[in-house]
């Protein structure tokens, strides 16, 4: 082991940049390698998934959400969006996905069974559970599947991952055009179990 003490100047300033170069190279890799998408597999989405909670506790999440993004809303603005929002319809308590190689179709069963089959990537026009029309891309990214609904009044963003624990979070942002600030819920699933 050489004392860096007794090396000449030169020599410690070599060693301490040559120390610099490998920790700068370590950290170009990480970087590197974190920008990398992840792959995605896609068969680990695939089945049916029941939500874990209650409904009327799923639908306290929604509710409270869209209250926290009206709290600066004016008091007409709250009257409105109160009667259009249907967090019924917003509560799917069965999801459904099916992937056949470029096409995927997710099913979302709330008052009913929404089934929307597009090509990965591709917007398609739909009307969504809540009876809008819509454009809906569905892709994966990033190790996750995501539906992109584009509304006329705003988009609504589902974004479905896995856990560890084999359950699915699914987190929906709607980024409603009049209102300042967005409505975001988190509700989790898991697979059904057997009998």
């Amino acid at each position: 082991m050489v004392r860096v003490a007794s090396l000449p100047m030169s020599s410690r300033v070599a060693r301490v940049c040559g120390s610099l170069v490998v920790l700068a190279g370590v950290a170009v890799g990480a970087a590197f390698s974190a920008a990398q998408p992840r792959a995605v597999d896609r068969g680990a989405f695939e089945g049916e998934w029941v939500l874990a909670s209650s409904v009327p506790r799923a639908r306290e999440r929604v509710e409270a959400a869209f209250e926290l993004a009206l709290r600066d809303a004016n008091p007409l603005m709250r009257a409105v969006a109160r009667t259009r929002i249907d967090a019924d319809a917003l509560v799917a308590r069965r999801i459904r996905v099916e992937v056949d190689g470029e096409h995927i179709a997710t099913t979302l069963h709330t008052t009913g069974d929404h089934r929307f089959r597009t090509r990965l990537g591709h917007p398609a026009p739909v009307t969504t559970e809540t009876g809008s029309e819509a454009q809906l891309t569905q892709l994966f990214r990033e190790g996750r599947l995501e539906l992109v609904f584009e509304l006329s009044e705003g988009r609504r963003w589902t974004v479905l991952s896995l856990s560890p624990d084999e359950r699915l979070t699914v987190t929906t942002t709607i980024d409603p055009h009049r209102l300042d600030d967005n409505v975001r819920y988190v509700l989790e699933y898991r697979r059904p179990r057997r009998e």
